[in-house]
C-alpha cells in the first residue's frame, strides 16, 4: 500500500492517505466491538473484521504519513528532534496502554476494543477537522490511486544511482531500520518464554520488566538524541553507529545474563533504541531531494512491513531449537543480526564519505574547466 501512497501523495496530499488508514483501522475497531457483545461467534470473523485496517495500509501507514508530514513541515535542523518526539509519544503511550490494559481487560473485551474504537475516531476526526495539508496538491495531476506509475516510480526513486554514492548510504540507513524491527518484532514472544524457563519468571514478573523497558525506552528517545546530535556533536552517520553498537552490546551481554538483575541491567543498554528511526529517517531526508523522500521511506516501511512475520517464525524457530540447552540464544541471533547491519553501515557510509569527497573533487575541477 505505501508504495502506491507515496508517490499519490506527493502530489494529492498527506492527509487522504492519513484519512483513509486511520479510517480503516476505526472500521476494524468498531466492528471488534460489536463481535465482542455476541457471546458465540467463529474467530474467522475477526479476521473478516481486520480486513479494513489491512486494505486501508494499517499503523504502518499511519506512522509513515506521520513522518512524511513532519518532514514536509520541518526544516532539516530541526527534522531528527522532531521525528524523536513522535517517537516519544508512541512510546509514553505505551506505556499508558500497559499500565491501563489490566483494568480493561478485567471489564471486558467490549471495553478493550471500545476504548480503541473511541480514540481512533477522535484521531481522525482530529485530522480530518484541525490538522491542515502539509504537501502542495497539484490539481492538474492524475487523481488515481491504484497504478503501476507509482509502483515503478517507488522502485526507481529507492534502486537508482545518485551522486555521491548516496544510494550506498540509503541502502544501509534502509537496511537498519529493516534489521531493528526485525528483532524487535521477532524477540518479544521469545523472550518471555525464555525468562519462564530461565529464571521461573510469571506473566506479572514480565510485565513488570516489560513496562520498566518501555520507561527506559520513552525517556532515552529525546535524551538520546539530545546527548548525541547536541552534547556530544556527533552527526546523524556517527549517532546511528552508536546507537547500533549499544544494541549490539545488549544482545550479547543479555545471552549470557545468569540471573534476573544481569538480565534488567544488560536489556537496558539498548536505551536509546527509540532514536534510531528518528535518525535514521532524519539522515534520509536530509540526503534527497523533497519529491523522492516519501518514495524511499515507503520502500523501507514496506520491508518493514514483512518483518513481524518473518521475526516471528525466525526466533521461534530458533527457540524451540535451544531451548533445551539455552533459553538466551535467541540473543545470539539478535546480535549476529545487527553485527551484520553495523558492517553493512560502515561500508555504506565509508562508500558515501568517499564518495561525497570524489564529488566535490570533480565538481571543483569542473569549475575550474569551466571558468578556462
Amino acid at each position: 500500500m505505501s508504495l502506491f501512497t507515496s508517490p499519490w501523495s506527493e502530489t494529492n496530499g498527506r492527509k487522504p492517505v492519513l484519512i483513509v488508514s486511520l479510517t480503516g483501522q476505526a472500521l476494524t475497531q468498531a466492528a471488534f466491538t460489536y463481535m465482542s457483545t455476541i457471546k458465540k461467534i467463529n474467530p474467522y470473523w475477526y479476521l473478516v473484521a481486520g480486513i479494513p485496517a489491512s486494505i486501508s495500509g494499517g499503523p504502518i501507514l499511519t506512522i509513515l504519513s506521520c513522518y512524511c508530514y513532519l518532514i514536509d513541515v520541518t526544516c532539516p535542523k530541526d527534522r531528527v528532534i522532531r521525528l524523536a518526539v513522535l517517537n516519544e509519544f508512541v512510546c509514553i503511550i505505551a506505556v499508558i496502554a500497559n499500565l491501563v490494559a489490566p483494568t480493561l481487560q478485567n471489564m471486558g473485551y467490549l471495553a478493550v476494543y471500545g476504548t480503541g474504537a473511541v480514540l481512533m475516531v477522535i484521531v481522525l476526526l482530529y485530522v480530518i477537522i484541525l490538522l491542515p495539508e502539509s504537501a502542495e496538491v497539484m490539481k492538474e495531476t492524475s487523481t488515481t490511486l491504484f497504478t503501476t506509475d507509482h509502483l515503478i516510480d517507488s522502485f526507481k526513486t529507492f534502486f537508482k544511482r545518485r551522486p555521491g554514492n548516496t544510494r550506498s548510504v540509503i541502502f544501509a540507513l534502509t537496511g537498519c531500520g529493516v534489521v531493528s524491527l526485525l528483532v524487535n518484532a521477532g524477540e518479544p514472544d521469545c523472550k518471555y518464554l525464555a525468562t519462564m524457563k530461565k529464571f521461573d519468571w510469571g506473566i506479572s514478573d514480565y510485565t513488570t520488566f516489560n513496562a520498566v523497558s518501555l520507561i527506559v525506552q520513552a525517556l532515552g528517545t529525546l535524551s538520546g538524541v539530545y546527548l548525541l546530535m547536541n552534547i556530544c556533536r556527533l552527526g546523524e552517520a556517527a549517532s546511528n553507529l552508536v546507537i547500533q553498537i549499544s544494541l549490539l552490546a545488549s544482545s550479547i551481554l543479555t545471552a549470557i545474563a545468569t540471573t534476573p538483575t544481569m538480565f534488567y541491567i544488560t536489556s537496558q543498554i539498548r536505551i536509546f533504541y527509540g532514536c534510531l528511526g528518528p535518525i535514521t529517517k532524519g539522515f534520509i531526508s536530509k540526503l534527497l531531494p523533497p519529491h523522492d523522500i516519501a518514495k524511499v521511506l515507503a520502500f523501507g516501511s514496506t520491508l518493514e512491513a514483512f518483518m513481524p512475520q518473518i521475526g516471528a517464525v525466525l526466533y521461534a524457530n530458533l527457540y524451540n531449537r535451544t531451548v533445551g540447552t539455552d533459553p538466551f540464544a535467541i540473543f545470539l541471533l539478535s546480535a549476529s543480526l545487527q553485527l551484520l547491519v553495523i558492517i553493512w553501515t560502515i561500508i555504506g557510509f565509508t562508500r558515501f564519505y568517499y564518495g561525497k569527497g570524489k564529488t566535490d573533487i570533480d565538481q571543483e575541477i569542473g569549475n575550474i574547466k569551466d571558468e578556462q
